[in-house]
């Protein structure tokens, strides 16, 4: 990744930084949480995927790390952002794409054409523009890395409706760029809508950006069997694009024998959680599983008891340093949980264990069995949870802090010079080795 200013932590969930959400209340100013955070992050690349007159619309690609690089495809999610059609900008993206590409997925923020833009643009052009940037992705999948068949769009609000109209609209000249690869499916894997425009009637949005041809882009009035798989995120209390539409959606879709799920936020309204942290990182969850039950992120677990998280919390605070964002991804807890338990097992930073070249070479699993961080990746053994670990060295202060731990060339090779302890992995006898003071690198792993 490239950053303007320094790397930032608090990265979460696809789409909740569409912030074209409109208040209820148009006299209550809200704060929207993570626009700083946009504001510190640039993409890896931008690509243009289409062009349109004299403009060039861009993908904007957030890849994972070199230190992560992998040898097969990965998953995409494409990232649409809100604003009524008329607002918004791909950059709201950011944070989520940066947090997506952490965990392995090419994540990329769509910039399309607003109504706003030039005179002319029609709500038909945002449409079009999302089921280009799909079929772009598909017919270049190779060239981004994507496997062609895990391709994810999710979108808030207006965007959300875009997502939707890469698979709930029949192809046709009123909904299909002409220059597209035509023969190339726009439909996307994975759905996921955030508080989306589902119904433009006049019980619902849009009706009358759009005009007379209103249903023709209700994704209500257009449900039908075959969609991909969708998890629609969506607060009760939304008077602006009204619950009451996504549940009218989810009960056609699932009657179509569509597998499509409402996750509801009681008393949410339009936008929730991108104003308030514990909402939001509550929606991450519910998203994050989502994506981790259909393989695009890898599926995580709880502590099996109190013992193990004990270990774990250990681990993080003392040895890696973790703040309360990065134990919460890899623990799932909440934060009013982790203080609790982190008070309860008395773990805090003061009480951490000072290095002493008197201590044993100490060999621990990753906390929780998934590092967030990037370029600690030397440590690990194996792809599995179970089988991930970190290496410390004696009296060795940088690797308390994260860095990955190298054993000399010069090292004596005495079975009795690294003593394992702290080693619960599961197949011990695979790292039988390291008992025997063999160098540690990547080769011996």
């Amino acid at each position: 990744m490239k950053f303007t200013a320094q790397r930032i932590p608090l990265t979460i969930l696809a789409l909740a930084l569409c912030l074209g959400s409109q208040p209820t209340d148009a006299k209550e100013k809200l704060t929207h949480v993570l626009a700083p955070l946009a504001a510190n992050l640039e993409p890896d690349k931008k690509v243009v995927y289409k062009t349109v007159g004299d403009r060039d619309l861009h993908l904007h690609v957030f890849s994972p790390d070199e230190e992560e690089a992998k040898p097969e495809l990965r998953p995409c999610l494409l990232l649409i952002h809100g604003g009524g059609w008329t607002g918004g900008e791909a950059r709201r993206q950011y944070p989520i794409a940066d947090h997506y590409a952490k965990l392995g997925v090419i994540a990329i923020s769509l910039e399309y054409r607003l109504l706003g833009d030039k005179k002319g643009n029609t709500v038909f052009d945002c449409v079009k523009d999302g089921r280009s940037a799909v079929r772009y992705l598909r017919f270049h999948a190779e060239e981004f890395g994507i496997d062609p068949n895990r391709i994810a769009v999710s979108g808030a609000s207006a965007g959300g409706h875009v997502a939707l109209g890469t698979a709930v609209f029949e192809n046709g000249p009123d909904m299909d760029e002409a220059s597209d690869y035509l023969s190339v499916s726009c439909r996307p894997d994975l759905l996921i809508p955030m508080y989306p425009v589902i119904d433009t009637s006049d019980d619902g949005y849009g009706q009358k950006k759009i005009g007379e041809r209103w249903q023709e882009l209700s994704p209500v009035h257009h449900v039908k069997s075959e969609l991909p798989p969708m998890l629609i995120l969506h607060g009760t209390g939304d008077t602006v694009t009204p619950f009451a539409g996504a549940e009218r959606f989810v009960e056609q879709s699932t009657t179509a024998g569509n597998d499509c799920e409402l996750s509801a936020f009681e008393g949410g309204r339009h936008g929730w959680f991108i104003f308030n942290l514990d909402h939001y990182r509550e929606a991450q969850g519910r998203m994050d599983a989502f994506l981790e039950k259909y393989g695009w992120i890898a599926e995580s677990r709880a502590a099996t008891d109190d013992e193990e998280l004990r270990q774990w919390l250990e681990n993080m605070v003392w040895h890696h340093r973790f703040d309360e964002e990065e134990i919460s991804r890899a623990t799932g807890l909440s934060r009013s949980e982790i203080a609790a338990t982190l008070k309860r097992f008395a773990i805090n930073l003061e009480n951490s264990p000072v290095p002493s070249l008197e201590n044993s070479m100490r060999m621990t699993p990753y906390p929780g069995g998934r590092h967030p961080r990037i370029g600690f990746l030397e440590g690990a053994i194996l792809s599995q949870r179970e089988t991930k670990v970190s290496v410390f060295t004696p009296g060795d202060g940088s690797s308390q802090h994260g860095s990955p731990a190298i054993v000399p060339e010069e090292t004596p090779r005495s079975p009795a010079f690294i003593p394992i302890r702290d080693f619960p992995i599961v197949n011990r006898e695979k790292y039988r080795p390291f008992a025997a003071g063999y160098r540690f690198t990547k080769e011996t792993m």
